[in-house]
């Protein structure tokens, strides 16, 4: 019975080296795999006998294959993903609004309001002038055009932000699909006694992925499926995953089910960055524009209609501008068709211009909230600035706190292919020594056959 359990050692030596390079060679192969977790043989002594009042050890097995997976680590990539994808976002949308506004420079509102309020001046100097009555029609339009422009490309972005909104729900429901099945598919492998590691790889994967695009709380049950919750709703577990999509109630773009429309609570991610530019700051961007073309407006048109036009007979009561509304500044269709109708005079009389030097003026006035017109702009002009830059600055921190973590994940989950060498190198002469030990017990067999 000696030589025959040595035999038995021997070869089941020969089976759990094998195994164990066979983990070498997987870890090896995907050392380049930046979503692969190193797996590692864990041995221990197999159940030992009782034979003859010893305790006799049977030799080596193969307890589990480990994943080398900090969790705590990846909480932290997972909570800075949610942070990092929401400013990151956020940035580049300011970053269009601010191109957008071209400020400060020729073609920027501020310098069409500018131009505009001018030609009023110029027009004061000499208020029986064609040409500088038709300038000022001139720069009126161009300044419609600007604002109008400006408007619609602000609307756009957005709408756009409603587009990116939608895409990421499909994206996200796709991985949440995905983890239910993964879910299934690694708990009968747990009960089967087989090992999940690379099923697990995967929907580590996607979890990095949807945390990146809302805020997501991940806890586990005893059977290894990862609960998956999103603003509050249990998306994704074993059994069931959560469909989502998106509704805009009361100006506010809102992520809720699509079974029932329970609103999420979103707070961060790149949902939340959407969800923000479009319900919040956009159109905030957009009344602060309405306020200061409605306020140049109006105080353009009170000066105006008390002032006299260069007709025959002279005409007063009228509004330079006729509307306001969505971007679309409207000058008054009768002075379009005969600029004569300018009000530039005071009192009617040739070659008084005290209401269009009384309307250049207002570049000057403080018409809103104790500021010019220009001030307000200029104002509207460095907030965006302001919150891209400090959006940006967000970014860049969360960039560099999550890269550290990556790094430190990578440090535990990452193949070393120096370390495996090194285990390829044990795990061989490990071999070497067990098929040895299979010929001399072969030796000491065939000896005892000589004897008899």
């Amino acid at each position: 019975m000696g030589i025959s359990r040595v035999f038995d050692i021997a070869r089941r030596s020969l089976s759990v080296y094998q195994k164990a390079l066979d983990v070498t060679a997987n870890n090896v192969a995907n050392s380049s795999n930046t979503s692969y977790s190193r797996q590692e043989a864990v041995l221990q002594a197999s159940t030992p006998q009782t034979f003859g009042g010893f305790v006799w050890g049977t030799g080596v097995t193969i307890s589990e294959i480990v994943r080398a997976r900090d969790t705590y680590v990846d909480t932290q990539v997972r909570t800075n993903y949610q942070k990092q994808g929401d400013s990151n976002l956020q940035s580049d949308i300011l970053s269009q609004i601010e191109e957008l506004l071209t400020e400060p420079s020729e073609d920027g509102l501020g310098n069409y309001i500018t131009e505009f309020l001018d030609s009023w001046s110029e027009l004061g100097v000499n208020p029986s002038s064609t040409t500088l009555r038709n300038n000022v029609l001139d720069t009126a339009n161009q300044l419609s055009t600007k604002i109008q422009t400006l408007y619609d490309s602000l609307s756009e972005i957005k709408a756009s932000t409603v587009s990116d909104f939608n895409n990421s729900i499909v994206t996200l429901n796709d991985d949440l699909e995905q983890i239910q099945v993964l879910n299934q598919q690694i708990y009968t492998a747990s009960v089967s006694g087989a090992s999940a590691n690379d099923l697990m790889d995967q929907r580590d994967e996607l979890l990095d992925e949807i945390s990146s695009i809302a805020n997501v709380t991940i806890s586990y049950d005893d059977g290894g499926s990862a609960l998956v919750s999103i603003g509050g709703i249990l998306a994704a577990d074993r059994t069931s995953s959560t469909e989502f999509t998106s509704s805009i109630s009361n100006g506010e773009l809102q992520l809720v089910t699509a079974e029932d429309g329970q609103k999420a609570v979103i707070n961060s991610g790149e949902l939340n960055a959407l969800s923000t530019m479009y319900s919040d700051k956009i159109p905030e961007y957009l009344s602060d524009i309405d306020e200061v073309v409605t306020t140049l407006m109006n105080s353009v048109n009170e000066l105006h209609s008390a002032g006299y036009s260069n007709t025959d007979p002279t005409q007063t009561g009228i509004n330079f501008f006729s509307s306001y509304s969505s971007g679309t500044l409207t000058v008054n269709e009768e002075i379009v068709n005969n600029a004569n109708m300018i009000a530039a005079s005071a009192d009617g009389t040739e070659g008084n211009g005290d209401i269009a030097n009384d309307i250049s003026g207002l570049v000057s006035e403080d018409l809103i909230d104790g500021q010019t017109i220009s001030e307000k702009y200029s104002e509207l002009v460095n907030n965006i600035a302001s919150e891209k830059s400090s959006q940006e600055g967000l970014g860049e921190a969360y960039d560099l706190v999550v890269s550290q973590l990556e790094e430190q994940r990578s440090s535990v989950s990452g193949v070393s292919l120096d370390d495996e060498m090194t285990n390829m190198i044990i795990y061989q002469r490990s071999y070497d020594a067990s098929a040895q030990l299979i010929t001399t017990a072969n030796e000491m067999l065939q000896t005892l056959i000589d004897m008899v």
